[in-house]
Formats: C-alpha cells, structure tokens, sequence
C-alpha cells in the first residue's frame, strides 16, 4: 500500500510537471476548493465537516517536510470514493480527491459527471490536456493557483470520472 501510494503521487507529479512548467493562468484562491475544503484546511475543520472517516490509514512520504523531511501522512476514506490525506507536521489536507458523483463538488458546481464543456463555462477557459496512458482515451485537466493544483480527470467523451485537488509540490 504504502510503495503503491508513493508510486502513484510520483507519477502524479511527473504528469504535472510540464503543466507547472507552463505559463497556465492562474485560478483565484476562492476557487480552489472541494467539498468545502482547501489545501492547508486544518484535520479539525475536516472532522467537523465530515465527521470521523469511514477508514484511516498512513503512509510516509519522502522528501516534502521541512529540509526534505519524510512526513507522515493520514488518509481519511469517507465511503469508497471521497479521501483526504493530511500531513501530520502541519496537521493539515494535502490532497483531497472524489471518484464518484457523491455531492463533493467545486464552488462552481463542477463534480464528477460533470463535462469539459461545463469546466470550460466555469473557468472561461480549457487548458490543454495531458492524454493518459491507460490505453483508454483519458485526459487529465489541471489549473493552478495560491500553492495548489485543482486536477479534472476525464474519458474520451470529456466527462469528468475524478477531480483531485492537490498541494503544489514545488
């Protein structure tokens, strides 16, 4: 679990790194959130919100503390498709994601199920897209600001099946 976690945000961070290194404008603070929360939002104001999760796990990731400290990290699970991880040396949300049309949703009302066409009225704008290697026709749509990154994946038909809102990692 934990060697498949550390390889999937790699591969996370690999696919952004051409869209970071970009000149893409960035999103207003205000519109980077999900499911009322942002990066940095404290564990106590998760809990609050959501309660105590479904199922808690951890894993330690390398390199992004302070002096490139490894950190412990905490997932929250609420049911099978919403999970928050929080860095416990700032006892805050590093990533949020949703798989599922569940009512977890963008302050533009964007959401699993949701189109391109419907990212592209609420930002004004499509990025280009990153194609995904899955051997299905997959795309990953990703805008930037104020120390985060809010991520669309969609299939071939441009609808949205995960958005992922995660900490810079740069």
């Amino acid at each position: 679990m934990k060697a498949n976690a550390l390889a999937r945000f790699l591969l996370l961070v690999a696919l952004l790194l051409p869209t970071h290194l970009s000149s893409a404008t960035a999103l207003p603070e205000e519109a980077l959130s999900l499911g009322g929360l942002k990066i940095g939002s404290s564990r106590a104001y998760v809990e609050s919100i959501y309660g105590t999760p479904d199922r808690l796990e951890s894993s330690m990731y390398t390199n992004i503390g302070p002096n490139h400290s490894d950190v412990k990290v905490l997932y929250y699970y609420y049911g099978n498709s919403f999970k928050i991880l929080i860095r416990t040396d700032r006892d805050s949300v590093m990533d949020i994601n949703t798989t599922a049309n569940n009512g977890i949703e963008t302050p533009q009302g964007l959401h699993v199920s949701s189109t391109t066409a419907d990212i592209e009225r609420a930002f004004g704008w499509l990025p280009e897209g990153l194609e995904g290697n899955s051997g299905e026709p997959d795309y990953a749509y990703s805008y930037e600001g104020a120390g985060s990154t809010l991520i669309f994946y969609t299939h071939g038909d441009g609808t949205i099946y995960e958005v992922r809102l995660m900490e810079d990692p740069f």
